[in-house]
């Protein structure tokens, strides 16, 4: 199920304008040199940033765009952190008492000056779940914006009234396009998780008229992705055909050439592969929180793995069990890795654990590698 078309969703943006005022504490009133009479201001001994916004263009009624404006007043007041990361609450409009959700984030370029880009919608959209595809579509609209800012009704509003349809239904039309076909949703996941890159081609008509959707598969493949452990192959697999996942797009919908790169997709993969497939007419967020969820239990197995790990360097007995566990998990090629990964990476990671891994993975594959026996249908 794709967004309720019946839900409105909304945007607003802005110009920002920075005035400073020098700010003197009174410690220094004696060094400055000023008259007791002198008109100052005593807060704190830097510069006190004021911002003045002017609204560009949005499609939001006057109350809740004034509504909208005092919250993000009150934010630029207290902290700096719009121009760092997206900023996500809650605001509820004086009117009917109701409350929309926001997305909020300041942009800047040194030739055109500062903005700040709105995204709304209802409160039962949580768009916090969306955060880091929010950012990624705000900050693309900087080369939309020229100097004169004469393209404010035409490009602009055009770009930002797109934000739902690129940054929250994507996970959905992947899974149209895949034909419900978890092993290939699987082969994602998986190739997310191994840093694997994934080239996505098409010819003709289906090409030209998907470009979308290879926009899709990227935003699935950072989702799925651990931003903090991930890190390129160390190890070339020549089963994966060089360690590169290729997709193609055609009239029929999105497919894998490679179609031995299926058998080293893991249990754990395909499990949650097929909980996405079955979660496709529960929603976008649905979707994006159970996304989030699967992330949350790899890094939990890591951190299980890795206390394993340590114990195993004075101990035989957690030696097999670390071995037994990473075996059997169903997903043990993925978690192996990770962990190879980054006792290479972290200079705090000591020798006996990375020689315990190499150990682990030398017996796995001895015995006849990680018992991964797919379900998926």
């Amino acid at each position: 199920m794709d967004l309720d078309t019946t839900t409105i969703y909304y945007h607003a943006f802005y110009s920002l304008t920075r005035r400073s005022r020098l700010s003197i504490s009174v410690p220094d009133l004696k060094s400055a040199h000023l008259e007791p009479s002198t008109n100052i201001s005593i807060d704190t001994p830097h510069f006190h940033r004021n911002y003045s916004l002017s609204l560009l263009c949005c499609n939001l009624l006057p109350n809740t765009e004034s509504t909208l404006r005092e919250h993000l007043e009150r934010r630029l007041r207290r902290t700096t952190d719009l121009f760092t990361v997206g900023h996500c609450a809650n605001i509820q409009l004086a009117g009917d008492g109701s409350t929309l959700s926001t997305f909020s984030l300041a942009i800047g370029h040194p030739d055109i000056g500062e903005f700040i880009v709105c995204f709304l919608a209802p409160s039962s959209v949580a768009l916090d779940a969306f955060c880091s595809e929010l950012t990624l579509y705000a900050k693309e609209l900087l080369p939309y914006i020229d100097e004169e800012l004469s393209n404010l009704e035409t490009t602009v509003e055009f770009y930002l009234s797109g934000w739902p349809v690129s940054s929250i239904e994507y996970v959905g039309r992947v899974i149209d396009a895949s034909n419900n076909d978890a092993s290939l949703l699987a082969c994602i996941i998986y190739a997310s998780f191994m840093s694997i890159p994934v080239n996505i081609h098409g010819t003709g008509s289906a090409w030209s008229n998907n470009l979308r959707l290879k926009s899709d598969v990227e935003k699935l493949i950072a989702a799925c992705s651990l931003p903090d452990l991930k890190s390129p192959m160390t190890t070339r697999n020549d089963s994966l055909d060089e360690a590169i996942l290729n997709l193609c797009v055609s009239d029929e919908g999105l497919s894998i050439e490679n179609d031995n790169f299926k058998l080293e997709t893991t249990r754990f993969c395909s499990q949650w592969a097929s909980i996405l497939r079955d979660m496709r007419t529960a929603g976008c967020e649905k979707l994006r929180n159970s996304i989030e969820s699967m992330k949350l239990k790899v890094i939990q197995e890591l951190n299980s793995l890795k206390r394993l790990t340590r114990d195993a360097e004075s101990d035989y007995y957690n030696l097999y069990i670390l071995f037994s566990v990473i075996k059997r998990c169903g997903n043990g090629s993925v978690l192996l890795h990770i962990l190879q990964s980054a006792s290479e990476c972290d200079s705090s990671t000591s020798s006996e654990s990375s020689e315990i891994l190499r150990l682990v993975a030398d017996h796995v594959e001895y015995t006849g590698g990680f018992m991964n026996t797919h379900l998926v249908t």
